[in-house]
């Protein structure tokens, strides 16, 4: 009998050239979720289906970069989760780069699952939630590498920081609109 969406293991796709480093977080996520692996761009892509639910990317790679990768994503039926991993300081391009977490190399076993674990519990909530999640990622990344001057004076950290404004005033209202009872079951989903 084919296992029923919720009861199949969750699938992780991780894409890094470094054989070393592919296989170690091949490794480390092994013990609870299915693994894909792929040392390049096009081949990530070639292996790219519906049923990846997390894509682990590094983003710079020769061939077709992590941000190439991105972009074609968008044009397929997949819809997974995006942990972009990079040894690069964090610029103000992420903004626009459609990734879920963001983590600056090295990183060590528990960090890499807590965060495939949160995406994938993500992944259950809905769609302005998730937006929210990853923007607040992007924003929090942002701050950790960049001075508040540069920030301060760039239009796209400003829409950023706007756009969070705007889902906070929609999320407060929907969790106002909740009686106990959906509260409580909203954060059981969360948690």
């Amino acid at each position: 009998m084919a296992p029923t969406e919720s009861s199949r293991t969750p699938v992780v796709l991780v894409v890094e050239d470094d054989d070393d480093v592919r296989a170690t977080y091949d490794l480390w996520l092994d013990d609870e979720w299915e693994v894909r692996t792929a040392a390049d761009g096009k081949t990530a892509l070639s292996i790219l289906d519906p049923a990846v639910d997390v894509v682990v990317l590094d983003r710079m790679m020769p061939g077709l970069s992590g941000r190439d990768v991105l972009d074609a994503m968008q044009d397929r039926q997949a819809d997974p989760r995006v942990v972009m991993m990079t040894a690069v300081t964090p610029d103000l391009d992420i903004v626009e780069m459609p990734f879920d977490a963001y983590l600056s190399k090295p990183v060590d076993h528990d960090q890499l699952n807590e965060t495939v674990r949160t995406l994938l519990d993500r992944d259950k909530q809905d769609d302005q939630l998730r937006e929210y999640y990853r923007l607040v990622e992007k924003r929090a990344t942002l701050e950790s590498e960049n001075p508040d001057h540069v920030l301060s004076e760039d239009e796209r950290y400003q829409q950023l920081t706007d756009r969070i404004a705007e889902l906070e005033d929609v999320l407060s209202d929907d969790l106002n609109d909740l009686d106990s009872d959906e509260f409580v079951a909203l954060l059981d989903d969360v948690v």
